[in-house]
């Protein structure tokens, strides 16, 4: 169970088995929501028909990206932490964006030592828990599986002796340094939800469009399906466009299968930390407003061909159409 699933998480347990089931309240896939919320309702008539031998965790996503950013509050995983005790499961967490995801439901004055107390307030109610160094921190070392439990982390330790992992030991000593100065960390992490913030306001003041939420890590933009366009080939065409007229990267993000039914695309326009100035995004957020006024041309993309795998949909291939009958 989770409350939208990152897609190699989610592509990882399909393969090995196991279903994965949304609970999110109607109400979260909105773009005017800020905070992801579990649907509680949905987990009790889970635990009350299958046995924590069926259910062992339930997965959730700080700053959740399935649901264009929106925070995980401390209160409701503390709900949903009691829940799965009782029933005796566990929780897991995505954590790459912790340190955001505290961030942006703390008042913006909040000091570093606070935000940290308040990111280890909320890893008290986890069992399991994977952690990026490149999301939050200023570490492109990859990501660290913790566990609580014994079992667990036996089963781990197994598969990384079989598969070959491990962390080199001038990468632990970068990670050494991050941890004994984790003010820096945080301030890392809340100049870039500033500049979301300011990306954001920036898009707005050029432009009328509407569905638009920034989170954490970024800005996230809903491209819903009109009477004659699909959500996708709206999106496709944007980015394209956004590219060869501006040199500007964004993608498709990956979105909850209810959103999927509503026929919506969101595209994520993420920000990389300490690299750009904030003249920089300014520039950046009026072209992406012009690119938004002028991407409902009389012309879309079309996808015609996508090569198998996880890597494909980077090499997917496209032609233009003109209207809504020769893209059906």
């Amino acid at each position: 169970p989770n409350h939208g699933m990152f897609p190699t998480l989610k592509a990882h347990l399909s393969f090995n088995g196991a279903l994965t089931p949304e609970c999110i309240l109607p109400d979260a896939i909105s773009m005017s929501a800020s905070e992801s919320k579990f649907d509680v309702a949905a987990l009790h008539e889970l635990f009350s028909k299958r046995s924590a031998f069926w259910v062992p965790c339930i997965a959730l996503e700080a700053s959740n990206n399935a649901l264009h950013g929106q925070f995980l509050p401390n209160e409701h995983l503390n709900e949903l932490a009691s829940i799965c005790s009782n029933a005796g499961s566990s929780v897991y967490m995505d954590a790459c964006r912790l340190i955001s995801n505290v961030l942006a439901e703390s008042v913006a004055e909040a000091s570093s030592k606070d935000i940290i107390f308040r990111a280890r307030n909320m890893l008290s109610h986890v069992n399991h828990l994977t952690m990026s160094f490149s999301k939050d921190l200023p570490l492109p070392i990859g990501a660290v599986f913790c566990t609580r439990s014994a079992e667990v982390y036996q089963r781990a330790t197994d598969i990384s002796l079989v598969l070959g992992s491990g962390i080199p030991y001038s990468a632990l000593q970068q990670i050494q340094g991050v941890f004994s100065d984790l003010d820096s960390g945080v301030e890392h992490a809340r100049d870039r939800l500033k500049q979301s913030e300011l990306l954001g306001s920036t898009i707005s003041e050029h432009t009328q469009h509407e569905g638009m939420l920034s989170g954490a890590h970024g800005v996230f933009l809903e491209l819903a399906s009109t009477e004659d366009w699909p959500g996708d080939a709206i999106s496709q065409t944007f980015l394209y466009k956004l590219y060869v007229d501006h040199g500007i990267r964004a993608s498709i993000n990956p979105i909850s299968d209810r959103q999927k039914q509503c026929g919506s695309a969101v595209i994520r326009l993420a920000i990389p930390g300490g690299v750009y100035t904030n003249d920089d995004i300014m520039t950046v957020g009026t072209r992406v407003a012009q690119t938004l006024a002028e991407s409902r041309e009389n012309y879309f993309l079309r996808k015609v061909g996508q090569p198998p795998g996880l890597s494909g949909a980077f090499r997917a291939s496209y032609e233009i159409v003109t209207n809504e009958e020769s893209y059906r």
